[in-house]
């Protein structure tokens, strides 16, 4: 479909009853199909009228009718489209769509997604989406200088709402602070002919200039193989995520168990934009491209809800030297058909208070991945030279590894593994439910890694945003000590 935009912005449409107009709004009756002629002329056809002209004036004929030299347009090819107005809308540093922006007479705007559809505040309830047909109130707003280039959107359907940001970072039109509400473009780059990408409405920070690592945490991380961010989420959005679990796990078919994935919960959180906002909301994904590289992690679609239910009745961890050293696995150890690397980096984020031991902490075992790296890498050169990796293999030569640490977390932090760090659950002795979400995040090349065989081309083969330190090796000086 296509549709036939008026300088005035405004489009030619064609009622139902067959009344023809240029004050369409963009929305279905504004949507033709083009009919090419024998004439070479075309043909715009809605439904059962066309496009017709008539003493200088848009009219409508029935296709029923036949063609005429009424409703056959000429088309002429100019040397360039009009310049694609799309822009990102940018709260703080979240990023909100893209969308096409459209001026309209009267001060009035409209935003434009994928698929023809627009951004819509919906009246009464304050909703927001993208499926507005554009030719409504909802899908306009007025816009109101806030001073330095910034700008509010106020709806045109309810003058006393405004376009403004949830605290757990989606678009919103219920009442919110006054800083959530102000905003600035941010132009994008849209080709020609390309159609946009469907938008974001919920918080997105590609990559934060002000967020890094300290040397110090680069070198831990290089050292024990994970990583503790304190703080790195914020409390409204941890409590969203957190209520959208809680809501889930009330539903019929919350708990559910294979072979295949085994124990899952709330498995219709896991694309929720609260879980994800977790993610790409906040600084952990600046922070972990800090470790992968900016712009190289490939971008997820789910999280994984974790949740560790308790066991009062069970014995406790006296202390992190009473953690046994076989009870452990990494992700990916029995998955030799993916090279025992499924992913590249584990986050996850605490969503209920771990700040005591034995309440179903995540445990580390720090400096295992530097252990475990040239195992798994013998193993793909001489299969069934460590059995435990292998699918069906017993626990035949498993390393009992020492260093296992309980993680401390409160509600926000969060924390970064290698792929190939051990780790296990905790003992849950406390009366709640702990609560943790993850994301297995993969390096954009992973595929291509996986294909030529170097995903495992020493420990850090995908992570490019790691300064070496100076008591790094070089990586042939590391291969070459692994295998001597």
């Amino acid at each position: 479909a296509i549709r036939l935009r008026l300088p005035s912005g405004k489009y030619l449409r064609i009622g139902k009853n067959g009344s023809a107009d240029e004050q369409g709004g963009g929305g279905l009756l504004c949507h033709f199909t083009a009919e090419a002629h024998d004439s070479g002329l075309v043909k715009f056809l809605r439904g059962e009228f066309s496009l017709a002209s008539a003493d200088g004036n848009i009219a409508a004929a029935k296709n029923s009718d036949g063609t005429s030299a009424a409703d056959l347009w000429a088309v002429e090819e100019t040397q360039a489209e009009p310049p694609v107005n799309a822009v990102f809308l940018c709260c703080g540093k979240l990023r909100f769509g893209p969308f096409r922006r459209e001026d309209l007479p009267r001060g009035l705007l409209r935003l434009q997604a994928a698929d023809s559809q627009y951004l819509r505040l919906l009246p009464q309830n304050g909703a927001v989406d993208a499926s507005g047909g554009g030719g409504g109130l909802p899908c306009q707003y007025i816009l109101q200088d806030a001073g330095d280039q910034m700008f509010k959107l106020r709806s045109a359907s309810e003058p006393f709402r405004f376009l403004g940001v949830s605290p757990w970072g989606a678009l919103t039109g219920h009442d919110v602070d006054a800083e959530q509400q102000v905003f600035r473009w941010e132009p994008v780059e849209q080709p020609l002919g390309e159609a946009l990408a469907p938008p974001s409405l919920h918080a997105s920070v590609d990559f934060d200039e002000s967020v890094d690592l300290t040397a110090e945490q680069r070198k831990a991380f290089m050292e024990d193989g994970f990583l503790i961010l304190k703080g790195v989420v914020p409390p409204a959005v941890a409590s969203a995520a957190l209520a959208a679990i809680n809501q889930s796990l009330l539903k019929t078919g919350a708990v559910t168990e294979s072979e295949e994935d085994g124990l899952q919960y709330c498995k219709d959180v896991a694309r929720s934009p609260k879980l994800l906002s977790l993610l790409y909301g906040t600084p952990l994904w600046t922070l972990a491209q800090r470790l992968l590289g900016r712009g190289c992690i490939a971008r997820q679609q789910q999280g994984q809800i974790a949740l560790r239910p308790p066991h009062p009745d069970a014995e406790p961890f006296s202390s992190d030297d009473s953690i046994p050293g076989w009870q452990w696995h990494f992700d990916g150890i029995k998955k030799g058909e993916m090279q025992h690397a499924p992913f590249t980096l584990l986050a996850g984020v605490a969503l209920s208070d771990q700040s005591a031991p034995n309440c179903g902490n995540l445990i580390a075992f720090a400096g295992s991945h530097r252990i475990l790296q040239p195992m798994v890498r013998q193993e793909l050169k001489e299969p069934g030279s460590h059995p435990f990796l292998q699918e069906h293999g017993a626990g035949e030569g498993k390393p009992e590894l020492s260093r296992g640490r309980q993680i401390f977390l409160e509600v926000g932090d969060a924390v970064l593994l290698h792929q190939l760090t051990a780790h296990r659950v905790g003992i849950n002795c406390s009366a709640h439910i702990r609560y943790q979400a993850y994301f297995r995040l993969k390096h954009a090349d992973h595929a291509a890694h996986l294909a030529d065989g170097s995903v495992h081309d020493g420990l850090w083969r995908q992570f490019g945003g790691l300064a070496r330190h100076e008591d790094e090796p070089p990586l042939k000086q590391r291969r070459a000590s692994q295998h001597s």
